[in-house]
């Protein structure tokens, strides 16, 4: 194992931007799925494994992706995609893989996929997503780790979670998009990765309402397009380097932040004495 010496006393000063949150960027780019036409453009994406790997994944149903790490800009063209299995090989090394069930369901009216890996948090089983699908009208086999769904196409209804689930309440709103009817989710998780996601659908001509609140409302539609879009910045890597100015009683900027993401972080340096100051902000609001 590495070793590293940190030499501390030293004040921080400078700038430093914030990079696109990982929770955030792989719902964008699974339900890229959803644009039948056009391409699909995501910036501020870092260079991750779990991006790779889902560029992988989508490759290999056919959608031509393109990542640029010096731009951090990623390219998605989901209009030939011709198979909709995601392979074994590449799923279990990410539990986010499963993102993309609920947007091929919804666009190709099938998909099969294995029961995800890539999670050491304990046993945070997809039963909600697979539930939520079956609500809105697919029909699910579990075969020896293997989920079959089809469906004749989805229908809205209303679901409520046991409880806030961020990648169950991504699932599922993004294959409502394309349902017949109106979805409403009840106890949906009210993350900003989740009102980010929302903002992008409704680019792409979604009618989605209620994100960042415990109950969301999508209007189903009958086709969406791409869209160019700018991921949200990590709130961890904010908040580390919020904490690494204090502690140092240095002076940063921080390029790229949304302070109303970050709670109790900046309730917490305002208590301590260290007030961020606003400068230019950009807008993430949803549309």
């Amino acid at each position: 194992m590495d070793k590293f010496a940190i030499q501390g006393l030293n004040r921080l000063q400078g700038e430093v931007e914030v990079l696109g949150v990982k929770n955030g960027i792989l719902p964008l780019i699974a339900t890229s799925i959803l644009a039948a036409k056009g391409k699909t453009v995501i910036t501020n994406v870092p260079d991750f494994r779990d991006v790779a790997t889902l560029s992988q994944i989508l490759r290999q149903m056919g959608a031509s992706v393109n990542y640029d790490r010096n731009s951090r800009v990623i390219e998605i063209d989901c209009e030939s995609i011709n198979n909709f299995t995601a392979p074994y090989e590449l799923v279990k090394q990410m539990r986010a893989s499963f993102l993309v069930v609920g947007s091929l369901l919804a666009r190709f009216k099938q998909a099969d996929i294995s029961l995800p890996g890539g999670c050491a948090i304990g046993a945070r089983s997809v039963n909600m997503h697979i539930d939520a699908l079956r609500v809105l009208g697919a029909d699910i086999i579990q075969n020896e780790g293997l989920i079959i769904a089809r469906t004749t196409g989805l229908k809205g209804s209303i679901f409520h979670f046991d409880f806030p689930t961020h990648t169950g309440t991504e699932n599922i709103m993004a294959a409502a998009c394309l349902a017949e009817g109106t979805t409403t989710l009840i106890n949906a998780s009210c993350e900003p990765e989740v009102v980010d996601l929302a903002c992008f659908l409704n680019k792409m001509g979604a009618r989605i309402s209620g994100a960042g609140t415990p109950v969301i409302t999508i209007e189903g539609r009958k086709q969406l397009s791409a869209v160019e879009h700018e991921a949200i910045p990590s709130r961890i890597e904010t908040a580390f380097f919020f904490g690494a100015a204090a502690i140092t009683r240095g002076e940063l900027v921080v390029k790229n932040a949304i302070l109303s993401n970050l709670g109790i972080v900046v309730r917490l340096m305002r208590y301590i004495g260290n007030t961020p100051k606003l400068g230019k902000m950009k807008s993430w609001e949803l549309t």
